[in-house]
């Protein structure tokens, strides 16, 4: 059983090579799908965290995911500042749901990448 301290450890890692990527644009996004594997609590949870957003207004699934996008697009602070929402959970979320949606419907996953890539090509990053 890992300590609290390898955990800590481990947590810290995890995070430090997802804004690794994250800063590497739509080719490091599409690494964390391709290397995501959402256990299935955060499968379920992901209705949770739609819920949340219908809850803030966010209705239209177009919405949700530029809010989605400005999760791997943003800081912490520029995305809590914009969205009132927790960065961290933001991204956990919308890997799991690109994870899920190449899986299911690739052409949504597809017009996805390719809206961030031109959101990000539009200088909408801050990482």
């Amino acid at each position: 059983m890992p300590t609290d301290k390898e955990r800590a450890a481990a947590f810290d890692m995890e995070w430090g090579i997802i804004k690794d990527k994250l800063a590497q644009g739509v080719n490091g996004v599409e690494w964390l799908v391709l290397n995501d594997n959402p256990r299935d609590h955060v499968k379920k949870a992901l209705g949770d965290w739609f819920g949340i957003l219908k809850a803030y207004g966010i209705t239209e699934m177009n919405d949700a995911e530029r809010v989605m996008q400005d999760a791997l697009i943003m800081d912490s602070e520029t995305y809590y500042k914009t969205h009132e929402f927790n960065w961290w959970v933001a991204v956990r979320y919308t890997l799991t749901y690109l994870h899920l949606l190449k899986k299911y419907n690739y052409d949504r996953y597809f017009n996805f990448m390719q809206s961030l890539e031109k959101k990000i090509n539009q200088g909408g990053g801050s990482h």
